[in-house]
């Protein structure tokens, strides 16, 4: 989802979860890949790596087994996100139906910045945006086509890598929210926690 401040005016936009939308997340990005497989095994959709991957990674042999792996409860929302791993070594190898994935990841990610930014109606000359969560911190990929699709839409929006985990933004805005000081110590100290936190 995006969250996002501007005049003092805090929206958030999308996070409805699986069901109703979760675009671009590591869900959304496994959800499509297992599309992607279904659709190639009934010869409606290209061939790709991602056949392969997943039959070695899922441990199944036909194309008719996935089906039942798919709806195995074993199978939750997690396990399905974490097929995003698959999916960008597919990527990585040139697989075509891998890459678009991902690049579909980062639009649909920055479309809700986008709209965000619309409903805050902001009219500044320059945009701090950052790329948060699992996908932003394995797949460049991502990254780079969330960047270039804000850009498009929002010239004078600028990328800018996390310094902070969410929990941290989180307590940093509920402090400022309730009218603490944030200084600038309190940020370094959030800086140090996840920096060892990475480390551990």
């Amino acid at each position: 989802f995006a969250a996002g401040m501007w005049k003092g005016k805090w929206l958030t936009n999308g996070g409805w979860g699986p069901l109703l939308g979760d675009e671009g997340s590591g869900y959304w990005i496994g959800l499509e890949a297992l599309k992607a497989v279904t659709l190639a095994a009934d010869k409606r959709g290209p061939e790709s790596l991602l056949q392969e991957i997943f039959r070695r990674a899922l441990r199944y042999s036909f194309d008719e087994e996935l089906r039942r792996f798919v709806y195995k409860k074993s199978l939750n929302r997690q396990r399905i996100a974490g097929l995003t791993i698959l999916v960008a070594q597919a990527a990585r190898d040139g697989d075509a139906v891998a890459r678009s994935i991902l690049v579909q990841a980062g639009q649909k990610l920055s479309e809700l910045a986008v709209n965000l930014a619309s409903r805050l109606e902001f009219d500044g000359d320059e945009l701090a945006v950052s790329l948060l969560g699992g996908v932003a911190r394995k797949d460049s990929l991502v990254i780079a086509s969330f960047q270039e699709a804000i850009k498009q839409a929002i010239p004078g929006a600028n990328y800018v890598v996390p310094r902070l985990e969410p929990w941290a933004g989180a307590v940093l805005l509920a402090m400022e929210m309730m009218s603490y000081d944030v200084s600038t110590n309190l940020f370094a100290g959030m800086e140090n926690i996840a920096r060892q936190s990475a480390s551990a």
